[in-house]
């Protein structure tokens, strides 16, 4: 994954935009428990997922009539009705 890290910074450097907005991929140490659970090191400035989850839910909650004006907006229109067979 380092690799792949590194070729994406590569790309996002070559972009003005990224490279004034310094945006890149950061690694961090991890000590790894099993095959599924490890410790990451501090870093700072950052939220819990925990903290963070509800917000984000309650900010991005559509209901299937939004999705649906969503994905069709300047597309075809769906149809209302079923076609008999």
């Amino acid at each position: 994954m380092e690799q792949v890290f590194d070729l994406v910074n590569q790309v996002l450097g070559r972009d003005g935009e990224t490279r004034r907005r310094n945006l890149n991929i950061r690694g961090y140490k991890v000590i790894p428990l099993n095959s599924q659970a490890g410790l990451i090191e501090f870093v700072m400035n950052t939220t819990q997922l925990k903290s963070f989850l509800p917000s984000a839910h309650e900010r991005c909650v559509f209901t299937v009539d939004t999705m649906v004006k969503r994905s069709t907006a300047g597309c075809v229109q769906v149809p209302t009705s079923r076609l008999q067979v």
